[in-house]
């Protein structure tokens, strides 16, 4: 893929957002979704630092950004793990450096939907760690 760190990707697999409204009408149809993490997920998309992300600086958003990237792990490895897409103009309080899990002790969040929505799911988390 040559020396990067950026690159052109020239095949259209990565366009899968152009299956959103194909799912939408399945949906509306009375068909299954095309995928479904449960209304008690096991597995999360946590941000993980590109680059050495300094204190101080603010985030505009995480998914697309050259500053974090997301990784799939299993929610009970990772329990205080920020998901990449909280990163939505987040403020950095402490260095994360670069190949690093960005941590919620290491972000400031604005308050929002998902942010609650995550609150929700970070509890069954816990509940499901503390019955195994």
């Amino acid at each position: 893929m040559g020396d990067g760190p950026y690159y052109l990707l020239t095949r259209d697999f990565h366009l899968c957002h152009l299956e959103v409204p194909k799912t939408v009408r399945r949906i509306v149809a009375g068909g299954p979704p095309l995928l479904d993490n449960s209304a008690r997920p096991h597995i999360g998309v946590v941000a993980i630092a590109k680059r050495t992300l300094s204190a101080g600086r603010t985030l505009a958003h995480g998914i697309g950004s050259f500053d974090v990237r997301g990784m799939a792990v299993p929610l009970l490895d990772c329990r205080d793990c920020v998901p990449v897409g909280l990163l939505e103009d987040a403020r950095i309080k402490r260095d994360v450096a670069a190949g690093e899990a960005v941590r919620f002790d290491d972000v400031e969040l604005p308050p929002s939907l998902a942010l609650e929505a995550w609150r929700t799911i970070e509890t069954q988390v816990a509940e499901d760690a503390a019955l195994t």
